[in-house]
């Protein structure tokens, strides 16, 4: 009988599994030949060099040394990528939503009447904008999401076992959907990011200790803030 965490570890694969699948499915149809048998051949790559990382114990995998300079690798692949991905080409405008809002800003008029370069407006969510600030004053959203992926594997580091770490590294790493997500610099990825950071303080929060509480409303509130407006013509 499979106990409860072994049923959550599997369960968490196969969700993991099935988004890149369809990731890959919907974005090798673009320009990759036989797409569908491309797509089951990464899937079982994925879920091999998975079994392989889980049976394999060698002392040098589970290095910390070697833990980063993957992540650290990875980073500078994408920096280098950024200049040859054209994300103006691209059916995505999360990146123009931000640039779009600041420009409003930078010209001293209403930012809500923002508009991406494929119509859209921007979302009311007036912290996340700022996050991105910095980013889009050097023209790069793109370094925001590894940033957050940076983070967030140096926090597993940190929270879980080196083997454990290992795998999700490699989960991500290979990831089409993680890939997909930097590449045309969307926000989604580090948004859901943030998001897990203030439900990990939440849940590690000690609720006795008001000063902690009044820090986890500000930053709760910080992250989940919105603001309601209207559009007139």
């Amino acid at each position: 009988m499979i106990g409860p965490n072994r049923f959550r570890q599997i369960l968490s694969l196969v969700i993991i599994i099935l988004i890149n699948l369809i990731f890959a499915l919907k974005y090798f149809s673009r320009g990759v030949g036989h797409p569908l048998s491309l797509s089951i051949f990464y899937v079982v790559v994925l879920i091999i060099m998975f079994i392989l990382l889980k049976k394999i114990n060698m002392p040098w995998l589970n290095s910390n040394w070697l833990y980063y300079l993957v992540i650290v690798g990875y980073c500078i692949g994408h920096i280098i990528l950024f200049r040859f991905i054209k994300v103006e080409n691209l059916n995505v405008d999360r990146w123009s939503v931000i640039s779009s809002f600041w420009d409003q800003i930078f010209n001293h008029q209403y930012p809500y009447y923002a508009k991406s370069h494929m119509g859209n407006p921007p979302g009311p969510l007036p912290v996340y904008f700022l996050l991105t600030l910095p980013f889009s004053i050097i023209h790069e959203i793109g370094l925001l999401s590894l940033l957050g992926v940076g983070v967030f594997m140096w926090h597993l580091r940190k929270q879980k076992t080196a083997n454990d770490s290992n795998i999700a590294l490699l989960l991500i790493v290979l990831s089409v959907a993680v890939f997909w997500e930097i590449s045309v610099r969307s926000t989604i990825l580090v948004n859901g990011i943030i998001f897990y950071f203030c439900l990990f303080w939440l849940l590690n929060m000690e609720l006795k200790n008001a000063h902690q509480r009044w820090i986890s409303a500000v930053a709760c509130g910080l992250v989940l803030s919105t603001r309601s407006y209207l559009y007139f013509r």
